[in-house]
């Protein structure tokens, strides 16, 4: 029998509106998941555990109340971390009778943790059978929740992971005087304009955002002590180890698996040797290829593959990894230092240029490439508008000469990068510098770009 006074505990803006009077930092998907609400697709939303999924749902609970005017009584939400409520929908005859208890019109269903789920397709199968109109919204944190869907299903994933430097900027400039700095006119003189009045902010945040990394609940405390935003990195590392690894998945060996996110923190941008792994976690290849699985498919960690593995002297199979948030990353280094002083500074600004390309294009078209005799080129991405090639120069630079050759021989890119451009004609290449920025059209179109500039990439290689 399931407990009701669980689910008012739940849902307390069924008996208390205010409860749903809060404020919360606005993310960007959020337009695009009111509108998938709107049509036939099932939004899906995936993001690691303290991210602010249940924060989002409730965001979207309002706006289907105040501004769709859903009556209260039509919308359900469940949390699964609940053991309760885990229980309850272990067989989908209960959660549906209950709903049909409560209305007879279409309803909304929002599941929070829906990967704990035992079998999703059996369960939104039952409700359809049934005749039940129900709009689905799931939020978890494990990839494998898309591969419980239907294949017939329609259904969109949004990945709400920590704050991205745009939100981040955004909640920030919203706490000062400053208006946040957009770029409304599409051009390079808008830009350089920009770069002059906040090229001193967004570097100040730029480094306060790489040590501590995007979690919301880090933003919110923007003005506490170091200690206290250490502290709570320390507890949402502990909860998802926890929770989501631990005890939900069943890690057997336990300490092996904590070593191995310690040995992942050390090997940040380099190439993921499995045997050498394997050796110094005393377990075999495959148990370590399936940590690594589950720490990809809980987003704690991003895989990258290499690019051109049918190219002569490429890499081929080896993959690099890169944390999710560089937050979390310091938080298991317990290493809160600043970026001028730190060892692991390439990888650091690596791990936030992978971070930052991820919220733009889907991961698995972005890539490096490194060959075997060690060129290397940090970021490659498969656009639907060809290649884009990024590479990592973080120191200040001084004016750029006008050709593109020169600026090589100048040592304005590396041997590796200028072999590359040569050989795939990539559509743009952009060198991320430390506070520099100019660019060169002289064929492929060569921007030099202060890193923290990455968050509006999209628009800035739109320049005119």
């Amino acid at each position: 029998m399931f407990n009701f006074e669980t689910f008012l505990a739940q849902n307390p803006w069924r008996w208390d509106r205010s409860q749903l009077d809060f404020y919360h930092i606005p993310r960007d998907i959020t337009p695009k998941v009111q509108s998938c609400l709107k049509g036939q697709v099932l939004p899906v939303i995936l993001g690691p555990r303290g991210c602010g999924k249940s924060t989002f749902l409730r965001v979207l609970i309002r706006a289907l109340i105040e501004q769709a005017q859903t009556p209260v009584e039509d919308i359900f939400y469940f949390d699964l971390d609940d053991p309760w409520v885990s229980e309850f929908f272990t067989r989908p005859e209960g959660p549906v009778r209950f709903v049909k208890s409560f209305t007879s019109r279409p309803a909304y269903l929002i599941i929070d943790e829906a990967q704990r789920l035992r079998d999703l397709e059996v369960f939104l199968r039952y409700g359809a059978d049934k005749g039940l109109k129900l709009k689905i919204v799931l939020a978890g944190s494990a990839l494998r929740l898309t591969t419980k869907l239907p294949a017939a299903l329609a259904h969109q994933v949004f990945y709400l992971g920590p704050l991205s430097f745009k939100e981040y900027l955004k909640w920030k400039f919203s706490r000062t005087v400053y208006p946040y700095p957009e770029l409304k006119a599409r051009s390079w003189s808008a830009l350089v304009a920009l770069q002059t009045a906040y090229g001193k902010f967004l570097s100040e945040y730029f480094e306060e955002y790489l040590i501590y990394g995007g979690y919301p609940a880090l933003a919110w405390k923007w003005q506490e002590a170091s200690i206290k935003k250490q502290a709570w990195l320390h507890q949402i590392y502990a909860e998802h180890l926890r929770r989501d690894l631990l005890d939900f998945l069943g890690i057997e060996l336990r300490e092996s698996f904590h070593r191995l996110v310690h040995l992942l923190t050390t090997q940040t941008d380099s190439l993921i040797n499995y045997q050498a792994l394997s050796q110094e976690l005393q377990v075999d290849r495959q148990t370590t290829r399936k940590y690594l699985g589950i720490l990809a498919d809980t987003l704690l960690i991003g895989l990258v593959e290499p690019w051109g593995t049918d190219r002569p002297g490429a890499i081929r199979k080896r993959v690099k990894v890169y944390f999710n948030d560089s937050g979390l990353r310091h938080s298991v280094l317990n290493l809160f230092q600043g970026l001028d002083t730190r060892t692991d500074q390439a990888a650091v600004l690596k791990t936030f240029i992978y971070n930052q390309l991820a919220r733009f294009w889907e991961r698995q078209r972005i890539h490096f490439w490194q060959t075997k005799a060690g060129g290397e080129v940090d970021f490659i991405v498969e656009s639907e508008q060809g290649l884009i090639v990024l590479a990592s120069q973080y120191r200040s630079l001084s004016p750029l000469p006008a050709k593109r050759d020169e600026a090589g021989k100048r040592g304005w890119c590396g041997r590796a990068l200028r072999h590359f451009i040569k050989r795939e004609q990539p559509r743009q290449v952009v060198v991320l510098t430390k506070d520099y920025l100019d660019r060169i059209k002289d064929g492929t179109s060569f921007i030099y770009l202060p890193c923290y500039w990455l968050f509006a990439l999209p628009e800035i290689l739109s320049l005119e």
